[in-house]
């Protein structure tokens, strides 16, 4: 008789040890299976410490190994939809809730690492902003300039001939003023406090010279001619005026010349940031040509935001009776008053942050979505940014389901919500427009933070066991693999619970706050049936995955010289990485008699091989231990019959095979060498 495995697989915990198929284990931990060999789970230990030796490391955010910001609190960190090519401007989103914040922030290597080390950081972000722009604390101010005027000396005319570059001018009105008068061709004026006939009239301005060589500063009146107003003439023939005297002038306007205008202003960040904008101005009428001063704040009260300027918006007026706003200018923050002379063809885009809202506070949840959206929730409701502006969050984009959600997540072109019955799931469109549709399983999430993306669908812990939601739908991934009621008590005897994935894997750590002790399962969904590993009771408080170098890092409870550690898993055993000692458990193999396995022998990679070896249990009770020292078959102690034989494997190098038969002889002609 023998038997032999060189096909390991991992755990399938609803089955009995005697009825486990071929190659699977009772129990396996500490060990990776790949290409059906077993393989130590390797991690490079105290990787670095963490910066606050009191700090209990619960979730973190990398940008490399050797620098990763590490949170005390359960927080969701994330990139935001727009990578730059220097790291040093990504920003880090992180979950209200950090520092005891009760909105949403958000960091970058240069604000969260401190200058020294700025190589070697393990610890929260010495500093962060508020996330979101909040609205100007006032409206602005307006002061309309008054129409121009100004006084008469002189009202003459005739034929006159200027100088050279001035058009003469023939049988004109010509109004001679005290003082560079400012108007312009096609303007209007009101002539007053004079005896003349035309007292208290308004005259459009045909030609105007002003501060020449000269001459005093004078405007023509359009349509009026000096010989069919004044009478008499010189000793030359020619007309000749009778001066009413001296008089004023005042700027005048047609209906069609003023213009209801009101203003706006936002605030701007340091990194560019707009913001919505404040209440508007009261409405002002404003003469064509005419500058408006708009005053605006200087010192708004902003906890967390870094402003730096404002940006002034007023209205144009359309044939519908509608406005929208336009840009007018950008000013330091500091500068409290701006006077705008610009025309419309001046003005710049249409307003773009009308509903920039900041986030509400207690958002969580945070993540990205291929469109350029950001999105998070709060009780029932999932809200969403501007795409591509992950600090604006305008209330039209709020979307509500039916239960508190719990979490959530993306794949491809979905979003995955998870509550506390059905889960939903959406195809990404506009925010505007996007719907989520409810599954018609209840399935709720028991940990937010066991809810984690694969490239084809979103895994996350239930009551039930782990669901895998699917363009196709809602599935239990642990039907006919873990009992429910062994799931439901695992729950049950631990008080949270989190998840990564990594190499296709999802790694599921469970956690009883009230000990050190935390208990990882890692599950491969590739594998039919799900194939089951786990990683001894250790003291590891999170992990996270750095997807931009493909490593996986587990935060460490244990006290390292100077506090916390992190710890990498690195399978490519490279330079200071620890090698584990792992244990697989195989199922019983039951024989047909009782008899005694008298040889046995190990087929594993001799160029790393350091330690191997094997545990018999004959019957559920302990038999014997043995080392290995080579691939050479080898006698195994007598003594003892029994029908049903297991294998332990214990082990920090790669094992290839395992066999064992009744005499050397018959191992050999079983060919496992």
């Amino acid at each position: 008789m023998k038997l032999g495995v060189d096909n390991f697989r991992g755990m399938i915990p609803i089955h009995k040890k005697r009825k486990l198929p071929d190659g699977y284990a009772h129990n396996v931990y500490d060990l990776d299976l790949k290409a059906t060999d077993l393989r130590p789970f390797r991690l490079r230990k105290n990787l670095g410490v963490v910066a606050d030796n009191n700090l209990i490391q619960r979730s973190a955010f990398p940008f490399s190994s050797s620098q990763i910001f590490v949170f005390e609190s359960y927080l969701n960190a994330t990139y935001g939809p727009i990578r730059y090519v220097d790291e040093e401007d990504n920003k880090v989103f992180i979950d209200s809730g950090f520092m005891n914040t009760v909105y949403p922030t958000y960091t970058t290597r240069q604000l969260g690492i401190p200058i020294s080390p700025i190589s070697d950081y393990l610890g929260p972000p010495v500093a962060h902003r508020k996330l979101g722009v909040p609205a100007p604390p006032a409206q602005p101010i307006l002061s309309v300039e008054t129409p121009k005027t100004g006084n008469v000396t002189e009202i003459t005319g005739g034929t006159t001939t200027l100088e050279d570059g001035v058009t003469n001018v023939e049988d004109a009105v010509i109004i001679v003023c005290s003082a560079p008068h400012e108007l312009a061709t096609g303007q209007r004026v009101t002539l007053a406090d004079f005896d003349w006939g035309y007292y208290n009239n308004t005259f459009v301005i045909d030609t105007i010279w002003d501060g020449m060589e000269d001459y005093d500063s004078k405007f023509v009146l359009r349509g009026l001619a000096h010989s069919e107003i004044f009478a008499g003439t010189d000793d030359e023939g020619e007309p000749e005026p009778e001066s009413p005297g001296p008089g004023t002038w005042e700027q005048d306007f047609t209906a069609l010349q003023y213009e209801d205008r009101v203003y706006l202003y936002t605030l701007v960040t340091e990194s560019g940031e707009e913001g919505a904008p404040s209440l508007p101005s009261v409405m002002v009428t404003v003469g064509e040509g005419l500058a408006v001063t708009i005053t605006t704040v200087t010192d708004p009260e902003i906890d967390g935001v870094i402003v730096n300027s404002k940006r002034i918006y007023r209205t144009i007026p359309t044939s519908s009776g509608a406005a929208d706003y336009y840009y007018v200018e950008e000013i330091p923050i500091t500068q409290e008053v701006y006077i705008d002379t610009k025309e419309h063809i001046e003005l710049g885009e249409r307003l773009p942050s009308l509903e920039w809202y900041m986030p509400p506070e207690g958002l969580k949840g945070l993540i990205v979505l291929p469109n350029g959206v950001m999105m998070g929730f709060k009780d029932n409701t999932i809200y969403q940014t501007e795409p591509y502006q992950p600090h604006a969050w305008p209330e039209a984009y709020k979307k509500q389901v039916d239960n508190p959600i719990v979490g959530l997540a993306a794949f491809g072109q979905h979003v995955v919500v998870a509550t506390q019955e059905n889960p939903y799931l959406a195809t990404l469109s506009d925010p505007l427009t996007i719907t989520f549709k409810k599954l018609d399983t209840i399935e709720p999430c028991t940990y937010r933070r066991s809810m984690v993306t694969f490239g084809y669908g979103v895994m996350y812990v239930s009551p039930n066991g782990l669901i895998l939601v699917t363009t196709g739908g809602a599935q239990n991934v642990l039907k006919g693999v873990w009992d429910p009621d062994d799931w439901k008590k695992l729950i049950e005897d631990n008080t949270d619970a989190y998840a990564v994935v990594h190499d296709e894997k999802y790694y599921l750590t469970f956690v009883l706050e009230s000990t050190p002790e935390a208990k990882t399962y890692i599950f491969d969904p590739s594998e039919s049936p799900l194939q089951i590993t786990s990683l001894a009771e250790h003291t590891h408080t999170g992990a996270c995955v750095d997807r931009d170098e493909d490593k996986l890092f587990f935060l460490g409870r244990q006290t390292a010289p100077n506090g916390p550690c992190v710890y990498q898993h690195d399978p490519e055993e490279s330079a200071g990485t620890s090698v584990m000692f792992g244990r697989w458990l195989s199922g019983v193999f039951a024989m047909p008699y009782p008899l005694n396995m008298g040889a046995a022998q190990v087929i594993f990679e001799p160029d790393t091989f350091q330690y191997c070896q094997l545990t018999f249990y004959i019957d559920d009770q302990y038999h014997y231990s043995i080392a290995v020292a080579d691939m050479e078959p080898f006698r195994l102690p007598g003594g003892k019959l029994g029908r049903d034989w297991a294998i332990e494997v214990f082990t920090n190098s790669e094992i290839h095979g395992v066999y064992v038969a009744e005499t050397i002889e018959e191992l050999r002609g079983a060919g496992a060498g």
